[in-house]
């Protein structure tokens, strides 16, 4: 009896230590933004990211954004509902569906003969996203996504991360997106809170 209950509790342990192996869902991001703008000068701003496990394999997240210029000036902000599946014990795949609020102003500016009106965008959609994590070693995670966005300019967005984890709580992390459509770049680095 006793021997089973120990094969028991070292078993329990051991599937322990691989499901701590795959990357995290329970985390808060605080970090700075640089926001490349076509045929202007960048913005930058803050970026707060959170994401917290659920059940099972669902999670929640959500996004805050806020970047800005001397003329430009552009928030976001998003909540949605994820799902994960571990594939191995070192990396995970995901899916995400997100509500998503843009909140942006620009004044008028001309560039290359091209002459650029001064617009307002205040509209709500959603963005879907797929994408895996994946832990290159014990301390270093990388991550690769495709978001389609359905607001304003409706675009596709490749997504590149990574993250460093300094400690069990604290990491540091860089992210990088590209949007295809409009040409947009967003590169965030900043500190991760592992809980």
């Amino acid at each position: 009896m006793n021997k089973k209950i120990l094969a028991g509790a070292v078993l329990s342990v051991l599937s322990f230590e691989a499901m701590a192996d795959t990357p995290s869902f329970d985390y808060f991001n605080f970090g700075y933004t640089i926001l490349n703008l076509p045929a202007r000068d960048d913005a930058a701003g803050f970026e707060l990211r959170g994401s917290k496990s659920i059940y099972d394999n669902f999670y929640i997240t959500g996004e805050f954004l806020d970047v800005s210029k001397a003329d430009y000036d552009r928030k976001y902000s998003t909540v949605g509902l994820g799902y994960k599946n571990d594939f191995s014990d070192k990396s995970s795949f995901f899916i995400e569906l997100d509500y998503y609020h843009l909140d942006t102003s620009a004044d008028g500016f001309a560039t290359d003969g091209a002459i650029f009106y001064p617009f307002d965008v205040n509209e709500n959609g959603y963005t879907a996203e797929v994408g895996f994590r994946s832990m290159i070693t014990e301390e270093f995670e990388v991550m690769v996504a495709v978001k389609h966005l359905d607001i304003f300019d409706r675009s596709t967005t490749f997504v590149f991360g990574s993250a460093y984890n300094v400690t069990e709580v604290i990491s540091i992390y860089a992210d990088l997106e590209y949007k295809s459509l409009s040409g947009f770049g967003e590169f965030g680095i900043g500190a991760r809170l592992n809980f």
